[in-house]
């Protein structure tokens, strides 16, 4: 079976891994990867990955596994399409074809109407990160908080031409993906009927993020941090909706912690967190590592003791997946989680959660997790497992090869549906 997978992530090597593992483990399938061949990386969300630049793909190919680059056309406020995209689906001429990002973007548009001019038979799946503020319904309330006439009068525009491709989703796509619950009634309240499925994109790589006391020593000799320190870690960026300045305040002022951030944001953003620090007077007890390459994360995961997530839901965002935070889990840390979006979902019942907004709720539980360290061990270690068998990429990729499979076949198995592996402790055991 031919399946070609379109994301703008693979233009860097450590994305396309997963990929090539199935392509290794699946030799029946032949794996075709296509990004940009240019991308600005860090320009969409306040310098996700340190820094904004501009970075060229690469090609490779092997067996049944390859990745190629096209070039795109960008487009103002829609994303990017691609003929070049179109005429290597021509060219490879593949059974499906599954597209990774928003499910109204251009380019997944473009397929859609390739499929439908040219080759009805052409299976399309897409993938996205949608949540309830990516509803059609939800453009006439953010148009109501806007106080500039120009993008009020916009909104109306954005609101048929989204309905019209989500339309054209309805009718022609064959399967959608998402990372929760909530997404899959999302698409179904706007209208799509077929296969939706439980399956992130991305998934943790367990070959680079596991517990590792070599590592741990490593990290907290490098930053002076005592072995009778409680370290706290988050790995976000600075914006508000992180809830980075929320859990400073909850922080207590007195005892041996550290509170280690993992992250960056824009200058005025550092500033805010760098005040509320100097105010709380704990410059001693924060630790601000800056940007962390990607490479390095489970060093820095390893160094910490519990893992505090405590994500904000915004009119324009809500949480849809945290790869940080299963990153977190993979390495046996306890978890602090807010109830934003997918959080309570990826970390289950085995975690910890606080209600959004809750400082004094959030202040308690992490002066619980310091005064009973072997309790929050266990509850790592039940998060731990919980990772290895729900969002492990070995689990994803077994679970999107039976999937995809299936759906050639014209078979939905409700199996498939939720990525998830109930526990003994999962609530929907």
């Amino acid at each position: 079976m031919k399946i070609i997978i379109i994301n703008h992530t693979f233009q860097q090597e450590q994305f396309c891994k997963r990929w090539r593992v199935l392509a290794e483990e699946h030799k029946d399938w032949d794996i075709t990867l296509l990004a940009p061949s240019e991308w600005v990386w860090g320009s969409g969300k306040a310098v996700t990955f340190g820094k904004i630049e501009k970075k060229k793909g690469y090609n490779y190919e092997d067996n049944n596994f390859r990745v190629k680059q096209i070039r795109i056309k960008n487009h103002k406020f829609t994303s990017w399409t691609s003929e070049e995209m179109i005429s290597q689906i021509e060219e490879i001429n593949p059974d499906c074809v599954y597209h990774i990002g928003s499910h109204t973007q251009e380019s997944l548009m473009q397929i859609l109407d390739y499929k439908m001019r040219k080759k009805p038979e052409l299976k399309v799946f897409a993938f996205s990160m949608r949540g309830p503020q990516q509803n059609i319904d939800n453009i006439p309330n953010l148009m109501r908080n806007d106080k500039n006439i120009l993008k009020k009068f916009l909104r109306i525009f954005q609101y048929f031409y989204e309905k019209s491709k989500v339309r054209k989703l309805n009718n022609l796509c064959d399967a959608v993906f998402c990372h929760y619950p909530d997404g899959m009634e999302c698409f179904k309240n706007e209208g799509f009927n077929k296969p939706i499925f439980m399956q992130t994109q991305v998934g943790v790589d367990t070959d680079v993020f596991y517990p590792d006391q070599k590592k741990r020593r490593i990290i907290r000799k490098k930053y002076g941090i005592e072995d009778d320190e409680y370290v706290f870690a988050s790995a976000v960026r600075f914006n508000p909706s992180k809830g980075i300045p929320k859990v400073l305040k909850a922080l207590p002022r007195n005892g041996k912690w550290r509170y280690m951030i993992m992250g960056s944001g824009l200058n005025e953003e550092i500033e805010y967190i760098k005040n509320i620090i100097r105010n709380r007077n704990i410059e001693d007890k924060v630790i601000l590592t800056g940007f962390i390459d990607w490479s390095l994360m489970a060093e820095y995961w390893n160094a910490a003791d519990c893992a505090i997530h405590y994500t904000q839901t915004t009119p324009t965002w809500i949480e849809t997946f945290s790869l940080s935070l299963v990153q977190a889990m993979a390495t046996g840390l306890p978890v602090i989680g807010s109830t934003s979006g997918s959080v309570p979902y990826q970390i289950g019942k085995q975690g910890i959660i606080v209600d959004e907004n809750d400082i004094q709720g959030l202040a308690d539980k992490i002066n619980w997790v310091m005064d009973h360290p072997y309790d929050a061990k266990v509850i790592g270690n039940h998060l731990y497992y919980r990772t290895i068998k729900s969002f492990s990429t070995v689990h994803l990729n077994n679970l999107f090869y039976r999937t995809v499979n299936n759906i050639i076949k014209g078979i939905y198995c409700e199996e498939d549906i939720d990525m998830v592996v109930p526990s003994s402790l999962d609530e929907r055991k």
